[in-house]
C-alpha cells in the first residue's frame, strides 16, 4: 500500500431528469481532502499484512476513500499519487 486519501462531498440533492441530462459527466470526488495517509505514515497502522487506519468523519455527507498501491521502492517518496495504481473507490455516506 502506498497511500490512503479521502475526500468529502455534501450529500447529493434531488435533481430533475432535465438537470441530470444537462450535467453530463461529473467528477468522482471533490477537491476537499479530509484524510491523507502517505507512505511515511503508513507503517504505524500496519499489523502483519493488514492496515488499520482510523478515519474519523466530522460531518454528514459522502466520503470517497481512495487507496493507492505502488510496486516501486517508496523511500524518498514525494507524496504524489501520479503513476500509482488506484486500488479502491469506496464511498461512505455519513448521516
Amino acid at each position: 500500500m502506498y497511500a490512503l486519501i479521502s475526500y468529502y462531498a455534501p450529500n447529493a440533492k434531488p435533481m430533475t431528469p432535465g438537470e441530470i441530462i444537462k450535467m453530463g459527466a461529473y467528477p468522482d470526488f471533490t477537491d476537499e481532502q479530509v484524510h491523507g495517509v502517505w507512505p511515511w505514515d503508513l507503517e504505524k497502522y500496519k499489523e502483519d499484512d493488514y492496515y488499520e487506519v482510523p478515519l474519523p468523519f466530522s460531518k454528514k455527507g459522502l466520503y470517497y476513500i481512495n487507496i493507492y498501491l505502488s510496486d516501486r521502492d517508496i523511500s524518498g517518496s514525494s507524496g504524489s499519487t501520479e503513476g500509482k495504481i488506484q486500488a479502491s473507490g469506496v464511498v461512505i455516506r455519513v448521516q
